[in-house]
């Protein structure tokens, strides 16, 4: 499964995690790793320093890769540098920030490689990444928790700022709190191949649970399971 470090015990659990998606997902791929010293080298030329987890990851586990043909783990130095916006004010020549994430568009995550915020991840659009707080605060924990949503089989890409945990689980506090967040973090993740029959019927009690109350929950209700449908799920 190419090069990566076989001694190391977490980078080998991680590697057969990922060996066991490819063997339900083709489309994934992930590079061999770097050297220690070719990521200092990076460092040293283009005069940045680059957080330890993500370090780690590069040269333990994989240095990029890709997902479902359009979503793409960058390689360290395959993309450029993001600025840094401020209110009222464009610092356009600040290396800012490294992106590490893309969805085949405009828009992707970036690792902050400046400032209090250092190491955490940033929204990335345009050549901006505008820091503001994110669920998953660094590159080894974004990977990890979008392995183990790809696992599950999940659409998605795990890098938004919303709700972690199974589809089950999301739908499980929704009853609790009936906060629209996880709502939204089921109708990001769900399809005909992670929803169980099970998991529809427990959609349409709660649907049905939410006659004549909050219009908005009840369609984004509505829209998870159209969504499912639309995916093969009868």
């Amino acid at each position: 499964m190419g090069n990566y470090n076989t001694s190391d015990p977490e980078a080998v659990a991680i590697r057969k995690k990922i060996e066991k998606l490819i063997s339900i997902d083709p489309t994934v791929e992930i590079y061999d790793v770097i050297s220690v010293e070719e990521a200092e080298k990076f460092e040293i030329e283009n005069d940045v320093i680059l957080p330890e987890d993500y370090v780690w990851f590069i040269t333990n586990v994989g240095n990029g890769g890709i997902w479902m043909s359009s979503y793409r783990f960058y390689p360290l130095g395959y993309a450029g540098f993001s600025c840094e916006e401020l209110p009222g004010h464009y610092m356009g020549v600040e290396k800012y920030s490294l992106p590490v994430f893309s969805t085949g568009c405009t828009y992707g995550i970036s690792i902050i490689l400046e400032g209090e915020h250092f190491g955490e991840l940033a929204y990335d659009a345009d050549e901006m990444a505008v820091y503001h707080p994110m669920i998953v605060h660094g590159f080894k924990e974004f990977y990890l928790k979008w392995l183990d949503e790809a696992c599950l089989g999940y659409d998605g890409y795990g890098v938004e700022n919303r709700r972690y945990g199974t589809i089950e689980e999301n739908l499980k506090q929704y009853k609790i709190d009936r906060d629209l967040a996880w709502l939204r973090a089921i109708y990001s993740k769900v399809n005909s191949k992670c929803a169980t029959e099970q998991f529809v019927s427990a959609v349409r009690s709660t649907l049905k649970s939410e006659k004549n109350k909050n219009k908005e929950n009840r369609e984004l209700l509505i829209g998870i399971l159209e969504k499912i449908k639309s995916k093969g799920h009868s």
